[in-house]
């Protein structure tokens, strides 16, 4: 199905919330709609070259930036990749509505929803390239029992240091935070404990609003 105008979705909630299972379900229904990744473009921006075994030498293991990986705790990825991440995004999103294409931007912007990002950052971006796609935000939502079960589930490196207690409850806060503040902008809530072909209908219905 075709969105009615270009449209930015953003598609935002902590880790194991329930993103990624609904974008699986959404994305192959909807119509020249891209998929931009938050995770794909800064875990790529946190690798680095191989240059013990290279000497600094440009070749494909070089290129292939198999060296060691910035931490997600370091103050470069909280100070500069996170912040140039998001940027990244909507200047992907940007690029695609020259061929009429929409962006569903996935990435967890509970800390941006705290700081005004959809009422400040993105309306002066939008300003600043010229451009005017909808805006769309779906925030999912889970509580702590199902995030924690998913992330002991799903094992991934990154997620170790958020189970622990006092990072784990900040996590959980900020959701919290984020569930409150999402109400200052248009929107649309899906609960992660909620059957899936739920959520992809109630995510359709707002969307083609």
């Amino acid at each position: 199905m075709k969105l009615p105008k270009e449209t930015f979705v953003f598609i935002t909630g902590i880790i194991c919330s329930g993103k990624t299972t609904v974008i699986n379900e959404l994305l192959p229904k909807l119509d020249k709609v891209f998929l931009i990744d938050k995770d794909d473009i800064s875990d790529s921006f946190m690798r680095t070259p191989d240059l013990e075994s290279t000497k600094g030498g440009y070749d494909i293991s070089w290129f292939s930036l198999t060296g060691p990986k910035i931490s997600i705790e370091s103050a470069h990825y909280k100070e500069f990749i996170q912040k140039q991440t998001y940027y990244a995004m909507m200047e992907v999103a940007k690029s695609n509505l020259r061929f009429g294409y929409s962006s569903i931007l996935q990435g967890n912007y509970t800390g941006q929803i705290k700081d005004g990002y959809f009422q400040k950052v993105v309306p002066h971006f939008l300003k600043e390239k010229n451009i005017s796609p909808r805006i769309k935000v779906i925030f999912c939502y889970a509580d702590a029992g199902l995030i924690k079960a998913r992330m002991q589930e799903r094992g991934e490196h990154r997620d170790l240091g958020r189970l622990e207690e006092n990072a784990f409850k900040e996590l959980i806060r900020n959701q919290e935070l984020a569930y409150k503040e999402i109400n200052k902008i248009d929107h649309v809530k899906l609960n992660g404990a909620s059957l899936v072909s739920e959520n992809v209908e109630a995510a359709i219905s707002y969307l083609l609003n």
